[in-house]
């Protein structure tokens, strides 16, 4: 099983509810490009695949399979569930950016921007944290 768990999931909705009305709120004052978002994201998918890459081939993956979870099989599974969801959320993201739609406006765009930006940091957080 390589997904969230329920309760990890909540999390998520609940989180992403709150960072996008803050997003919102504060979108007038902060202008995030494209093209960082696009580098944010590379660089962050980079980190992600170079970690799990490490901590696969290191002792400590045998370790994180013997320790248990409450949630998960173990927290080696924990964790390449948090990597996998964090990947996705990345290219998810990186489609927003390439795909524009002409009906949306630089504004909407600039707050769609703000709220990848910011859960992408909530998400980040939570895989550090998950050590």
């Amino acid at each position: 099983m390589t997904r969230l768990s329920k309760s990890d999931w909540k999390s998520f909705v609940c989180s992403s509810i709150v960072v996008t009305i803050f997003s919102i709120v504060i979108s007038d004052i902060i202008q995030i490009e494209s093209s960082f978002l696009v580098e944010f994201s590379s660089i962050m998918i980079g980190f992600l695949l170079s970690t799990i890459a490490i901590l696969y081939s290191s002792n400590l993956r045998f370790k994180l399979y013997k320790e248990r979870h409450p949630q998960y099989n173990s927290y080696w599974e924990m964790l390449v569930s948090y990597y996998r969801f964090a990947c996705f959320y990345y290219v998810l993201s990186l489609l927003i950016v390439f795909l524009k739609i002409s009906i949306i406006n630089a504004e909407t765009y600039n707050k769609i921007y703000l709220i990848l930006v910011l859960i992408g940091i909530m998400i980040l957080g939570k895989v550090m944290r998950s050590f």
